[in-house]
C-alpha cells in the first residue's frame, strides 16, 4: 500500500503545469493588495467574490489555506504568486512576518530551504523560550547551537543561561537570520478585505 501511495504522490513540478495555471486564471482573481484569492466563477456551492479554499494547519504548525484546482490542493501563496507574477514560483514561499494566512505580495517572497528556514518562528518543543538554546543535564551546562545548509553548528557550552543566548544571537547576525526568527509568534496582520473583483 505505501508503495502505491509512493508512485501516485507527484512533485510540485508535476503538478504545477501550465493547464492547472489556466485553470487556475479563470477560476480565480488575486487581490494583491489584500492578499486575498476570490472566485470568478459559481463552484460546488461556493459563490462569485467568495475567497476560495480553507484552512489547513500545516506539521509545523503554521496556518495556511489550501485551494483546489484540477483535482489537486495547492497552498495558496503559491496560487496567489501564479496568478500575481503569471508563473508558477521556482522555489518555496516564505511569509516574510511569518503569517501563512498573509498572501499580500508584499508578505511574499521565493526562497529555499535555508531562507525559509531562517525566518521561522520558535518551534513548540522549544523548553528554554530562546531558539537554539538548550539546558544539557549530563554537562551541567547550556548549549547554544545553530541549523545552517541542513547541518547544526555547535556555538558552545556556557555555565550561564545569557552567554548562551548571547552566542545564539551573534550566529543569527552573522549569518543573516531575520530578525523574526525564534519569536514565539508572526507578526500580526488585521484580516484583509476586498470590496469586488473585476
Amino acid at each position: 500500500m505505501d508503495e502505491v501511495k509512493k508512485q501516485t504522490k507527484r512533485t510540485p513540478a508535476e503538478r504545477e503545469t501550465e493547464e492547472v495555471a489556466e485553470e487556475a486564471r479563470r477560476l480565480f482573481f488575486y487581490h494583491a493588495e489584500t492578499g486575498l484569492i476570490l472566485r470568478r466563477c459559481y463552484w460546488k456551492g461556493a459563490n462569485i467574490g467568495e475567497e476560495a479554499g480553507g484552512e489547513f494547519h500545516g506539521k509545523d504548525g503554521q496556518i495556511y489555506r489550501l485551494i483546489s484546482v484540477c483535482n489537486s490542493r495547492f497552498r495558496s501563496h503559491r496560487i496567489a504568486w501564479l496568478l500575481h507574477y503569471g508563473e508558477w514560483p521556482l522555489l518555496n514561499i516564505d511569509h516574510r512576518d511569518g503569517n501563512g494566512l498573509n498572501n499580500r505580495i508584499a508578505n511574499l517572497r521565493e526562497a529555499t530551504v535555508q531562507q525559509n528556514g531562517m525566518n521561522l518562528k520558535m518551534s513548540s518543543k522549544n523548553t528554554s523560550g530562546v531558539t537554539g538554546v538548550s539546558f544539557k543535564k549530563s554537562e551541567g551546562r547550556w548549549i547554544a547551537a545553530i541549523a545552517l545548509h541542513q547541518k547544526q553548528i555547535r556555538l558552545g557550552y556556557f555555565r550561564n543561561f545569557e552567554d548562551a543566548v548571547k552566542a545564539r544571537k551573534e550566529a543569527e547576525r552573522k549569518y543573516g537570520f531575520s530578525e523574526r526568527h525564534g519569536t514565539k509568534e508572526a507578526t500580526l496582520v488585521p484580516p484583509a478585505s476586498c470590496d469586488r473583483i473585476p
